[in-house]
């Protein structure tokens, strides 16, 4: 947004942003999430989904934006997707640590939930 609005006010001419990790680190860019997945399948004999429980433990670091905790409610409905599933249980612990602030990454929650594996 910023390097948008320099182009503007200088004309239209282009504008590179150049950060070090240092200054990524301090302006709360975190976008690499710390969550701990456990999940369950209940499944019939015919590969049906009966149901499902998924407990997560979010680590948003410290000042984290509001939008951190709902990128960590936002995978439940991905969980189900568009699938009949009778019986669903989401257990989220949110934490807040001296860690790094994560914050949205596009999406918002789902990418690293689609690693999560039943054991």
């Amino acid at each position: 947004m910023i390097t948008s609005l320099l182009s503007r006010k200088i004309g239209g001419r282009p504008v590179k942003w150049i950060e070090d990790r240092m200054e990524y680190l301090q302006a709360g860019g975190g976008q690499a999430w710390d969550r701990r997945y456990q999940g369950w399948l209940a499944v019939k004999k015919d590969g049906t989904v009966t149901g499902f429980k998924v407990t997560l433990i979010d680590d948003i670091g410290c000042s984290a934006e509001s939008f951190a905790a709902v990128g960590a409610i936002k995978p439940l409905a991905s969980f189900t997707g568009c699938y009949t599933i009778s019986a669903a249980s989401y257990d989220l612990t949110i934490v807040a640590t001296n860690k790094v602030p994560s914050s949205a990454y596009r999406g918002m929650g789902p990418p690293p939930h689609n690693w999560c594996w039943s054991s």
